[in-house]
């Protein structure tokens, strides 16, 4: 990976934790020297483990969710991948096995 593809992505990295840190009103972290050591690309928002994805075009989502969830470690942690193509905004993406227990959680007041 080039020197301008790596800037992109850890300018992304801060981007997002920003966005992390004033939307949860807790402090969220890059996590320095991840791509020697593994794991995920922010300090852990509880059982949330995310790596984040700035391209040009949104690629391989696949290879990403694995790379996530690789990062897991703790049983209950939830792979998430934040990726941002150029010009369009964040996207997340999830298993939807994950997705179903939030969903059901958040809808059971409604029924």
């Amino acid at each position: 990976m080039g020197r301008k593809s790596r800037r992109k992505g850890c300018e992304f990295e801060r981007e997002l934790a920003g966005l992390l840190t004033n939307e949860l009103g807790f402090v969220v972290k890059r996590r320095l020297g991840q791509a020697r050591e593994g794991g995920c690309d922010l300090t852990e928002c509880g059982p949330f483990v995310i790596e984040a994805k700035r391209r040009a075009r949104i690629g391989n989502v696949y290879d990403w969710h694995k790379q996530a969830a690789d990062a897991c470690n703790a049983p209950g942690q939830v792979p998430v991948v934040v990726m941002r193509a150029d010009g369009k905004k964040p996207l997340a993406l999830l298993a939807l096995e994950d997705l179903i227990p939030m969903m059901r959680e958040a809808l059971g007041d409604i029924r």
